[in-house]
């Protein structure tokens, strides 16, 4: 790269410390002119800063002379030089008062002294352009940053340090040999050479590379609730204690209760997190064909929650019989996975465990409780946790572009099985290992495209 960047790499708003970070062939002179040391030799040049030291000093206005620069902040400096730095460039960091307007008046300073602002992701591209960091690495950083648990971030700094690029760069070795053969057989035909019998070519492929494919695309969608996060919706009819449940599950008070049927009109969301998932569970207001007005707007909002849940809570009463409304929820849910939940155990039962497993025979369980008292809601918290969370985490975990990728390896690998044991020819049985090898390609970068990159980048915050 040519230029040099500047951002903050810290969050915008007040805070104890901003970091301002720069990247680039000028990184060490525009340190030099921003930053006066308090103690040391002073120098325009920015020699003064040895690398991968901090300095203790001030954000000044540039002069020709720093010592005669106009102090805007007391500050930390360092300078890290290439390649044995995040970008494999010239780096620098400015380590500031938390105030927005400090960390903006420095990259005022730093682009009249030719910086430019930096676009998401773009030091970290740099990395990944400088072969500081392959692609898969490169997201990992995104995720790490992103992460809402713990468990989402071991999943990250894994792949940040190559456990999933490891993987990717065995599976093409694999393939590249495989390749290598096919094609000596395709472009030397005179002299003889032959791909090994066509049933031992594909029992070696099943037991290798496809099968190596089929355990990654496992690992991926086993964390994929970790990454993501899940939608649990609390559904039911009126008055059956939804609220009530919410605030159980919290641990606190947040949505208000009463008796009166109908005081939920929007839904409420929360965050929970349920061993290492980041779960969103939602409030709904109660499901009935009679609402009018607002309570039906608030209908309409809870049948779209309901809709793009990943797990839903189908409450009853278990205090009184069961209604239309109850079997209409049944009809709802059934193409979601759903907890059916018995509430209002502290009152006389009205439902039998048995009439609710005949109204919800698809529920991954069915749990009786008290939501005001409390009784079985550590039952329902292990419930939801054996549903949304894995065990254990997977050693690596592709995300949803590998996985994509991966697919598609998966694809041309049955295809180049095909033409091996249909006898179609070795030309496309080599045509599709290379195929596959350029899928897998892209999940460490090898064969990724521009547009490939501008996407993965986009998504990054800037300054990272």
């Amino acid at each position: 790269m040519s230029d040099t960047i500047v951002a903050r790499a810290t969050a915008a708003g007040e805070a104890a410390v901003a970091v301002v970070r720069l990247s680039g062939p000028d990184t060490r002179h525009i340190l030099g002119r921003l930053f006066r040391p308090k103690f040391g030799a002073k120098s325009a040049a920015g020699n003064h800063l040895q690398p991968w030291r901090l300095y203790l000093g001030e954000l000044i206005n540039p002069e020709p002379d720093p010592a005669r620069g106009q102090a805007n902040d007391e500050c930390l400096a360092v300078f890290m030089p290439a390649p044995r730095s995040y970008t494999g460039e010239d780096v620098g960091e400015l380590h500031l008062h938390g105030g927005r307007a400090i960390s903006e008046r420095a990259l005022e300073l730093a682009c009249e002294l030719g910086a430019r602002l930096a676009e998401p992701g773009e030091f970290t591209r740099r990395a990944y352009l400088a072969g500081r960091l392959d692609l898969a690495q490169a997201e990992a950083v995104c995720e790490l940053v992103r992460s809402r648990t713990a468990a989402a971030a071991r999943l990250a700094a894994a792949q940040l340090q190559g456990g999933l690029s490891r993987r990717i760069e065995a599976l093409r070795q694999a393939l590249a040999d495989m390749v290598a053969s096919a094609e000596a057989a395709i472009d030397f035909p005179e002299e003889e050479v032959e791909l090994v019998a066509p049933q031992e070519e594909a029992a070696a492929i099943r037991r290798g590379p496809l099968r190596l494919v089929e355990e990654l695309l496992a690992a991926g969608r086993a964390a994929e609730m970790v990454r993501e996060g899940a939608q649990v919706t609390i559904c039911g009819r009126p008055n059956v204690g939804k609220s009530t449940l919410l605030n159980a599950l919290l641990g606190r008070e947040r949505a208000l209760t009463s008796p009166q049927p109908g005081t939920t009109r929007d839904f409420i969301e929360e965050a929970l997190e349920v061993r290492g998932v980041p779960v969103r569970l939602i409030d709904t207001a109660g499901l009935r064909e009679q609402a009018q007005g607002v309570e039906a707007a608030g209908v309409a909002l809870a049948e779209a929650k309901l809709a793009s849940c990943d797990l839903a809570l189908a409450v009853l009463d278990a205090s009184l019989p069961l209604a239309p409304e109850d079997a209409a929820l049944a009809r709802r849910v059934r193409a979601h996975p759903h907890l059916a939940v018995l509430n209002k155990a502290d009152l006389p039962a009205q439902v039998s465990p048995e009439e609710a497993r005949r109204l919800f025979p698809e529920a991954a369980a069915l749990l009786s409780i008290s939501a005001l008292r409390g009784d079985g809601v550590d039952d329902l918290r292990a419930r939801l946790a054996s549903l949304l969370a894995p065990e254990a985490l997977p050693e690596v975990a592709p995300g949803a572009r590998h996985q994509d990728a991966l697919r598609r390896a998966r694809g041309s690998l049955e295809r180049a099985l095909e033409a091996l044991e249909g006898g179609t020819g070795v030309e496309i049985y080599a045509a599709e290992l290379r195929g596959a090898l350029s899928a897998l390609g892209e999940v460490c970068g090898q064969t990724a495209t521009e547009e490939i990159l501008e996407r993965i980048f986009s998504r990054f915050c800037i300054g990272k």
